[in-house]
C-alpha cells in the first residue's frame, strides 16, 4: 500500500463526468479497495460502474493500468470536491437544503403516483379511436387567416367573403398580421396540437375551401380562418400521442380524487386567521410580515403546519384572484398548488417509500451530485465575468468567420411551352408583378398558396442541374429563364440575393458571450481542481498492488474476448 500522485488523462472532462457516478455492488475482480481517501474507497465494482456511464468520447486511452488510474483519479477528484464542499458547509446552505428537499419530495411523489395513481389509469382502443375521429386528429389542414383588431372588423371581413370577395385580397387589405402581404398564408399544415384550442375547434372541422363564419377570438385579436387544403393523417402516426394525452387527462383526474381522499385521512384544516391574512395579502398585493406571516394557513397529519409565510408566494398577485380575492379562491389555490404535493409526500413517508433501497440510493447520489455542483458553481462558475468589451473583441477577432449562409429568394413561374415562358419574361421586363403572374399562369402544384416562392441555397446544384450556375450568378431584381426542366419551362424573378454577408455583432453577441464563458469556466475549473488535488494529495491512499493485479486482466477485457 503506497501513497502517490495520480495519472489523469482527459482530466477535467472526466472529473466533471464523475458527478454522475453512483455506487456499485461489493463484488469485483480484485477484492478490496483500489484507492481510498478518509472513510471512502473505490473498489473494482465502482470502477466498472463509473466506466460504464462514460460516453465513448470520454473513455480514457492507454495501457490497462493507465486507464484504471485515470478512471480512479476522476473518482478521487469527485470525492475531494465532496469533502471540500462539506468543509465549506455547502451541505448546510439554505439554498442547498431547499433544492434537496424539493427534488427528494418530487421523487417520492413520482414514485407514489406511479405506483398508486398510475396503476388505476387505463386507456382503451375505443377511447383512442374516439379522440382520433372526434377531435380532428385524422387530418392536417393548410390554413390562411385574416387578423382583425375588433370583432366588428372581423364581421365585416366575413360579410365580404359571403359576397364572394377573394380571401387573399381581403387579407392584404384588412389583416393586421405580419403575413398580410402573403394573403394570410401561414405556409404549413397544422394538426390539432399545432395551434391554440380556439383555432383548432373553429377550423379543423371545416371542409376544404370554407372559412369560419363567426370571428375566432385569440389573444392577438379576432381571426377569420380559411382551409386551403387538407391532408389525411393515419391513426398509427398519432396513436402514441393520443394515448399519452388521454392517459395524462385521466391521471390528473385520478390524482385529484386520490388527494381528496388524503385530505380526509390526514385531517386537513385551513385556519380562518391564516386564510384571512392571505386574502388581505392578495388584496394589497403585498406579502404579510411579522406575526401575521407566522399564522398557520394549513394544518394536516396532526403536527404538520404550513404558515402564511410558507405559502403566500402562491397567493399574492395570483391571476385567479385578480379583482376579487376571497377565502374560497385562496383555499382552492392552496389545495392545487401546495397541499396536494405535501399530502402525497406525507403518504409516501407513511407507507415507507422514503426507506426503500431505490429511494435511499437516489437520495445519496443526489447529495453527492448537488454538493459537487454547488462547489463548482460557487468556486468557479460564479467567479467568471465576461464584459461587453470582451465580447466585442471576440467578434472583431473572428469577424471574417461569422458569415451568413449564401442564399437567394425568387418567384418561380412554371409554364408548359417555351413561347409561354418567353411571354412571361417579356411581361416581367415590362414591370408586371411576379406574384400576380404566379397566380395567373404557374402550373406548379401549390403555387397559388405559396405565391411561387422558392429558396435557393449554395448546395442546391442537384435541384437545378445544368441551370444552377446561371441561376446562382443572377442578381437581385433580374429575371432568369426560360429554363427547360422535366416539369416544363421555368422563369425565375430574383427578389433577394444574400452572399458574402457578415453576421452583425448583435446577431453574434449572445452566442459569443456563452462561448467565452464556457472557455473561461473550463480553464478556471482546471486550475481549481489541480489546487484541490495538491491540497488533498497526502490523504489519498493508492493500493498499487490491487491496481496492477486488476490491470493484468481488466473486467472490460472479458467483454471483448
Amino acid at each position: 500500500m503506497t501513497r502517490g500522485s495520480h495519472l489523469h488523462l482527459g482530466g477535467v472532462l472526466i472529473a466533471v463526468a464523475a458527478m454522475a457516478w453512483s455506487c456499485g455492488s461489493d463484488s469485483g475482480v480484485v477484492s478490496g479497495p483500489l484507492v481510498e481517501i478518509g472513510d471512502w474507497g473505490a473498489d473494482t465494482a465502482e470502477l466498472i460502474s463509473y466506466r460504464g456511464k462514460l460516453p465513448e468520447s470520454m473513455q480514457p486511452v492507454g495501457t490497462n493500468e493507465e486507464i484504471i488510474r485515470s478512471l480512479l483519479a476522476s473518482l478521487v477528484d469527485r470525492h475531494v470536491m465532496i469533502l471540500e464542499g462539506e468543509a465549506l458547509g455547502y451541505h448546510r446552505d439554505e439554498k442547498f437544503l431547499n433544492r434537496q428537499y424539493r427534488l427528494l419530495s418530487k421523487r417520492l411523489i413520482e414514485t407514489l403516483s406511479r405506483g398508486v395513481v398510475g396503476s388505476n389509469v387505463q386507456v382503451s382502443e375505443a377511447e383512442i379511436e374516439e379522440m382520433y375521429r372526434g377531435h380532428h386528429w385524422d387530418r392536417k389542414i393548410l390554413p390562411a387567416h385574416i387578423l382583425s383588431a375588433t370583432e366588428a372588423d372581423a364581421l365585416e371581413v366575413i360579410r365580404r367573403l359571403d359576397q364572394g370577395a377573394d380571401f387573399a385580397e381581403l387579407a392584404r387589405e384588412f389583416s393586421i398580421a405580419s403575413d398580410a402581404d402573403k394573403g394570410g398564408f401561414l405556409g404549413q399544415y397544422f394538426g390539432p396540437s399545432d395551434a391554440v384550442a380556439g383555432l383548432v375547434n373553429a377550423a379543423h372541422g371545416l371542409p376544404v375551401g370554407d372559412f369560419t363564419h363567426t370571428p375566432v377570438r385569440t389573444r392577438d385579436g379576432y381571426e377569420v380562418i380559411k382551409v386551403l387544403d387538407a391532408t389525411p393523417v393515419a391513426l398509427v402516426d398519432v396513436k402514441a400521442k393520443l394515448h399519452r394525452g388521454i392517459y395524462l387527462a385521466k391521471f390528473v383526474d385520478e390524482r385529484r380524487q386520490y388527494v381528496a381522499a388524503l385530505q380526509q385521512k390526514f385531517d386537513v384544516a385551513f385556519p380562518a386567521a391564516g386564510i384571512d391574512a392571505l386574502v388581505e395579502a392578495a388584496t394589497a398585493h403585498k406579502e404579510a410580515e411579522g406575526e401575521t406571516a407566522a399564522l398557520a394557513a394549513i394544518t394536516f397529519g396532526g403536527d404538520h403546519v404550513l404558515t402564511v409565510a410558507d405559502v403566500q408566494r402562491f397567493i399574492v398577485d395570483n391571476a385567479r384572484l385578480k379583482g376579487d380575492p376571497n377565502s374560497t379562491g385562496v383555499i382552492e389555490i392552496l389545495t392545487s398548488r401546495v397541499l396536494s404535493d405535501s399530502l402525497l409526500v406525507l403518504e409516501a413517508q407513511s407507507v415507507g417509500l422514503d426507506t426503500a433501497a431505490e429511494y435511499t440510493e437516489y437520495r445519496d447520489g443526489l447529495y453527492r451530485r448537488m454538493i459537487v455542483t454547488f462547489l463548482r458553481k460557487r468556486k468557479v462558475l460564479e467567479q467568471i465575468n465576461v464584459s461587453e468589451q470582451d465580447v466585442r473583441q471576440a467578434y472583431e477577432d473572428g469577424k471574417e468567420t461569422f458569415k451568413k449562409a449564401d442564399q437567394m429568394n425568387a418567384r418561380e413561374i412554371l409554364v408548359a411551352t417555351r413561347s409561354e415562358a418567353d411571354a412571361v419574361v417579356k411581361r416581367l421586363g415590362q414591370g408586371e408583378d411576379a406574384t400576380a403572374l404566379v397566380a395567373a399562369l404557374s402550373l406548379r402544384p401549390g403555387a397559388e398558396r405559396s405565391e411561387g416562392h422558392v429558396h435557393i441555397g449554395a448546395n442546391d446544384a442537384d435541384r437545378w442541374g445544368g441551370h444552377f450556375d446561371t441561376v446562382w450568378s443572377a442578381t437581385q431584381g433580374t429575371t432568369v429563364g426560360p429554363l427547360e426542366t422535366p416539369d416544363g419551362f421555368v422563369v425565375l424573378f430574383i427578389e433577394a440575393v444574400q452572399k458574402d454577408q457578415l453576421r452583425s455583432y448583435e446577431d453574434m453577441r449572445l452566442g459569443l458571450t456563452h462561448r467565452l464563458k464556457l472557455s473561461r469556466q473550463y480553464k478556471a475549473f482546471e486550475v481549481y481542481i489541480q489546487e484541490l488535488r495538491q491540497r488533498y494529495a497526502e490523504r489519498v491512499i493508492w493500493h498499487d498492488d490491487n491496481i496492477q493485479t486488476l490491470a493484468e486482466r481488466p473486467p472490460w477485457a472479458e467483454a471483448t474476448e
